[in-house]
């Protein structure tokens, strides 16, 4: 049986981006999503907010 894979969306967390990916672990699309929010959004880190809406709006594919 395939593993489920996890999805996430940057527009999950409140704004209007459209850059999204899927993983194989939440910690995967959490460090990505980090990467993300350095380079797109000038953010130099998650908070604890931040992480928070985020894992929470990691979905299973």
């Amino acid at each position: 049986m395939p593993m489920s894979r996890l999805a996430f969306a940057c527009r999950s967390t409140g704004g209007a981006c459209e850059w999204a990916l899927e993983a194989d672990s939440a910690e995967v699309i959490l460090l990505r999503f980090a990467e993300h929010q350095k380079c797109a959004h000038h953010l130099p880190e998650l908070t604890g907010e931040l992480r928070q809406k985020a894992t929470a709006a990691i979905r299973t594919t």
